[in-house]
């Protein structure tokens, strides 16, 4: 998970919000590995929390 969320710092220059880390911290495997894909269509840091929600466990 972290190194998600390095990407996603990498990719979009800012840091992931608390409460988004806490959320991808909570996701199973194979949704992480969803997010790493569908992160690469993310235009901007505001497509994660969606994107999150949409997947709320």
């Amino acid at each position: 998970m972290r190194t998600l969320t390095a990407l996603i710092v990498l990719r979009f220059g800012q840091q992931v919000s608390e409460e988004a880390r806490a959320q991808i911290e909570s996701l199973p495997l194979p949704t992480l590995e969803t997010l790493s894909e569908d992160l690469l269509d993310f235009t901007s840091l505001d497509n994660l929390q969606p994107w999150l929600d949409a997947r709320a466990i």
